[in-house]
């Protein structure tokens, strides 16, 4: 773990130098980012000048399900968003090859090398949200110290699904489709699985589950079922796809020499 970390923080390292070379780029992420979050989170406080409750939460708890999905959302754009991109260009264009020459597992090279560093300040704002509206929704002490293992735990459970999705860019002669595709599901899981129709739910659960389940469980300890569950499925997701799903997914990727 520490041979990792310690690459990790070179990635982090040359990510902020990459981007702080172009100041004007940085400072327009970040307002990006904040106005995203801005907007997202005032239309629905707009919502609630008209009602009292949606579905089965009040006002507070909605908006700590809100805050948590933000959160999850800002912590995956900081670790994650660009190097989906990056992986799409590079299998598209041959230089894919270049991370298969490395010497660290290949699924830690492509999605882990490059961070989008004008993320850390909107973490740290939806962590101040998160922290509030948790106050606000009353959670307990016990909820509070499960509160991180939530997070990893719907943050992993994303980060598998896209991976999944990603696995077709090697199938593929570009991948913006299939970006489009993750970034569906990443809007799906914005919002509490209750807003849909039993039909629907039942086609989205396994992106519904990414936030909906954690935060359930954070306002109703009766679910800790599901939680447990919910872990399980993303220990399996996992395993199958460090040890099956990726290297069978790497014997059809065409490099620039094939």
């Amino acid at each position: 773990m520490k041979k990792y970390l310690s690459v990790y923080r070179e990635f982090f390292k040359s990510s902020l130098s990459e981007d702080l070379s172009f100041r004007a780029n940085f400072t327009l992420q970040f307002l990006m980012n904040a106005s995203f979050i801005g907007v997202y989170f005032f239309t629905s406080v707009f919502i609630f000048n008209h009602v009292e409750q949606i579905g089965i939460w009040d006002k507070d708890q909605f908006l700590f399900f809100l805050c948590f999905a933000l959160f999850v959302d800002q912590i995956h754009y900081l670790i994650f968003s660009f190097n989906f991109w990056i992986f799409s260009d590079e299998v598209r264009l041959g230089s894919f090859d270049f991370t298969l020459l490395k010497p660290y597992p290949s699924l830690f090279i492509t999605f882990f090398k490059r961070l989008a560093t004008p993320g850390v300040f909107t973490v740290f704002l939806a962590f101040y949200m998160l922290i509030y509206f948790g106050l606000k929704a009353n959670l307990s002490a016990w909820m509070w110290l499960s509160l991180p293992f939530c997070v990893v735990l719907s943050l992993a459970l994303l980060l598998s699904i896209e991976v999944l999705i990603s696995i077709f860019n090697f199938f593929t002669i570009e991948g913006i489709g299939i970006n489009q595709a993750r970034l569906q599901v990443q809007q799906l899981c914005r919002w509490p699985d209750f807003i849909y129709k039993n039909p629907a739910r039942l086609w989205l659960i396994p992106f519904l589950a990414i936030t909906s389940i954690p935060v359930r469980y954070l306002l109703d300890f009766s679910y800790w079922t599901w939680l447990a569950i919910l872990s399980a499925v993303v220990f399996l997701f996992w395993f199958a796809i460090i040890f099956f799903i990726w290297p069978k997914a790497l014997s059809f990727y065409e490099s620039a020499s094939s």
